[in-house]
């Protein structure tokens, strides 16, 4: 894991790469459970706040790209737009 940074500045970053910039509760789920079998790398500090990396969300959002469906006719307008935010 590169510089560690907190849940509140990797909330920033993962605003620069998504359409909004998610809670610090949704970065600490991808964490935990992560999200289609995919975990955020994070290390848990003294005091028992987490931390990542911008190296740890590159690859965490890298591998749910590369998870993402191709879009198909039958495909809602709302779910294309999720798939398409996937792969900005």
């Amino acid at each position: 894991m590169g510089n560690p940074i907190s849940t509140s500045q990797a909330a920033e970053v993962f605003a620069a790469r998504l359409p909004r910039k998610p809670s610090r509760s949704a970065i600490n789920r991808w964490i935990n459970r992560g999200t289609r079998g995919i975990k955020l790398d994070a290390r848990r500090l003294p005091g028992g706040e987490w931390a990542t990396s911008e190296e740890a969300i590159n690859k965490f959002l890298e591998e749910c790209a590369a998870l993402a469906q191709p879009v198909t006719n039958s495909t809602t307008a709302d779910e294309q737009k999720r798939w398409e935010t996937l792969n900005t």
